[in-house]
């Protein structure tokens, strides 16, 4: 049974966001009773939507702070581990699609809530709209079908009898019965007048359209935020400064959707149960704006059936019967009469017609006086209301919460994610090296302790290598200057020049060379490998 037809207390969740505090710019309290067209409560519920926007905008600026902390910071290493800070990452990346997924269920659970709403609201529009036919019927039955009959029977009574009195009588009753159907007529046009409200009013229609564009978007933006995940999980294991950097700009995004939606769901949550505290208030109030009576209003959404007093039809509905009943009781009498006075041919088949029609108009009103009791409205109503204040509530309760933790935590990736990708080195160009790839050692460049490099000629090195003039320092001058002619020993080791080459084994004179037993680099900076490294 529904809390509202049960008269007992709305679900907690209603009562925890109606409890949010309703005030305006002054800092007073206002009411917190719904009313959409109420300029004051509608400064409350934007002043509710401010705080999330005035966090997110301290956030902005604290992480505008930092980076240009970290831009200023010329000190900084480059080279420092960055594995901590890939694994917080990780797991504040993990906890935020958890916190998308809830986003989804909450999602789900209030677009379900909402199809039921409106499909309630459907089915009492629908209960409405064959009321109204059932009064149209019978209008239409009487203006067409049972006014002809009467004229018809009215043309046979013109003929005059014998009996003048007989004859004085049918007329007589012949008026009685046409005001009595006059009478039912306009009772069923005035009944359809008070179902006609009703059908006019189509809030489903508009909740419907609002759910249709609302549902996918929350659903495409919400795999959109796990897509955002997916880049930072690819830059962690990648180690892409890219990734990175490109997860910095879509995390920043998705911090300002994140804290909008916080705003957005906020206010739709604290407004939905401004509503549930007391729906059928808030119903009469728009029911009303629709040019719905009052009376009607309250006897379908308070519905109390065992007080019959408060049948708003109730006049209307006995002053057709009875004067329907009038006209059955009159054609009765009329056929009594005619059918001693008249020929059957004459008379028994438009009576037989008029007693047709207005057994149909006396079932087309019995049955919207059936029809129109509250209990049917009512069961749509309270099944319509369960869902919104319950399942929807609830729903949107998630939406709410997932919104407020993946901002948080999307703003601490944007954080964490600026601080790894700016101590991640750039790859270093080939071009902007220094390199050298001269294989001749100082004393073959050209300077005064040069052999044999001071003529400016070429000279044929082993192999058949040709190389410059004496004056080409050029790192990129690529010359392997061996001696051709080995330097003859003297007694006890030693050469023509007096130099001593005692203590020399015949390997080490073999790997004699320019560069004195070290292989030629192409690169200054990089390490000379001795001839010993390959033995």
């Amino acid at each position: 049974m529904s809390y509202v037809s049960s008269g007992g207390p709305p679900p907690w969740l209603v009562r925890f966001f109606h409890r949010f505090p309703h005030v305006n710019v002054t800092g007073n309290r206002v009411n917190s009773t719904f009313d959409w067209r109420n300029e004051v409560y509608l400064e409350s519920l934007g002043i509710l939507a401010s705080l999330p926007a005035l966090l997110l905008i301290f956030f902005l600026l604290m992480l505008l702070l930092y980076l240009l902390t970290r831009c200023c910071d010329r000190n900084a290493k480059r080279d420092r581990p960055l594995l901590c800070l890939k694994v917080l990452l990780g797991l504040l990346g993990i906890l935020c699609c958890a916190a998308i997924g809830l986003g989804l269920y909450g999602n789900d659970d209030f677009h379900n809530g909402v199809e039921t709403f409106v499909h309630s609201l459907r089915n009492i529009q629908h209960y409405f709209q064959h009321i109204a036919n059932q009064t149209s019927e019978a209008r239409t039955s009487i203006e067409h079908r049972v006014f002809p009959f009467m004229s018809q029977l009215g043309v046979v009574f013109e003929r005059p009898l014998n009996n003048h009195t007989v004859h004085v009588e049918l007329l007589t009753q012949m008026q009685y019965m046409e005001a009595n159907m006059t009478q039912t007529a306009e009772t069923a046009k005035a009944l359809r007048q008070y179902f006609k409200g009703p059908i006019s009013v189509s809030p489903h229609e508009i909740v419907q359209l609002i759910e249709t564009i609302r549902w996918p978007t929350t659903l495409a933006l919400l795999i959109i935020f796990i897509i955002f995940c997916v880049v930072l999980f690819y830059a962690i294991v990648r180690h892409s400064r890219c990734c990175f950097i490109t997860f910095s700009v879509l995390g920043l995004l998705a911090v300002i959707l994140n804290w909008s939606l916080v705003s957005v769901y906020l206010v739709g949550a604290v407004g939905l149960a401004d509503i549930c505290i007391d729906p059928n208030r808030a119903a009469i109030m728009e029911l009303s704006q629709a040019s719905i009576s009052r009376e009607v209003s309250e006897y379908y959404l308070n519905c109390q059936p065992f007080r019959t007093e408060l049948y708003p039809f109730r006049e209307l509905v006995i002053e057709g019967q009875q004067s329907l009943e009038g006209a059955q009781h009159t054609l009765r009498v009329i056929n009594s009469i005619a059918s001693n006075y008249y020929s059957p041919n004459d008379v028994d088949e438009i009576v037989d017609g008029l007693f047709k029609e207005l057994y149909n108009v006396e079932s087309y009103l019995g049955e919207t006086s059936a029809r129109a009791e509250c209990q049917p409205i009512q069961t749509h109503w309270m099944k319509g209301v369960d869902a919104v204040c319950s399942t929807s509530l609830f729903g949107l309760a998630l939406l709410l919460i997932s919104a407020l933790i993946s901002a948080l935590l999307f703003t601490l990736l944007v954080g964490f994610d600026s601080h790894t990708w700016i101590y991640i080195q750039r790859r270093k160009r080939y071009l902007q090296q220094e390199e050298c790839v001269s294989f001749l050692p100082s004393q073959y460049d050209g300077g005064p302790s040069g052999t044999g490099t001071g003529t400016g000629t070429s000279s044929t090195g082993r192999g058949g290598r040709r190389s410059g003039g004496a004056g080409s320092n050029s790192p990129y001058n690529l010359v392997a200057h061996w001696d051709t002619q080995p330097t003859p020993l003297g007694r006890n080791g030693v050469g023509p020049s007096g130099g001593s080459y005692r203590g020399q084994s015949s390997m080490g004179h073999a790997l004699a060379g320019p560069n004195n037993g070290q292989y030629a680099t192409l690169s200054k900076q990089c390490k000379t490998l001795e001839a010993n490294d390959f033995y």
